[in-house]
């Protein structure tokens, strides 16, 4: 199978242009947390999701010409698949690019509870403190 997509589960939360990036020098916001609970062992076998590290500060949707390839990579960073045991937790960002990497023949490669976490918090709560 080819898996799934590229996207985001929310954002890009700070929209940049094709020519601007996020200065490494300021911490990046986190808006909302995805978190996979592993529900069985999990391999690149039974496509894992796999996941670009930095992109969720690309403030960019993945490019959707290259929606299902396996090479895509951001700023230097390729594909990271999130193997995992029973029972463990993956938290990350929402607008990280990330899709189910395709599995191997005879793998239905159901294995995790998918939950998201937002907090949301107004200005005058942020100007308050």
């Amino acid at each position: 199978k080819n898996g799934g997509i590229w996207h985001l589960d929310g954002g890009p939360q700070i929209p940049l242009g094709p020519n601007q990036f996020w200065p490494e020098e300021i911490p990046h916001p986190v808006f909302a947390i995805g978190a996979h609970i592993f529900l069985a062992d999990c391999t690149r076998k039974c496509g894992t999701t796999g996941v670009i590290p930095g992109s969720h500060k690309s403030g960019r949707y993945p490019p959707l010409d290259r929606e299902l390839d396996d090479d895509l990579s951001w700023n230097g960073a390729k594909v990271k698949p999130l193997l995992a045991k029973t029972g463990d937790v993956a938290l990350f960002v929402s607008d990280i690019w990330h899709r189910r990497l395709p599995t191997q023949r005879g793998n239905k490669g159901r294995f995790f509870y998918w939950c998201i976490m937002v907090e949301v918090i107004s200005i005058n709560e942020y100007k308050n403190n």
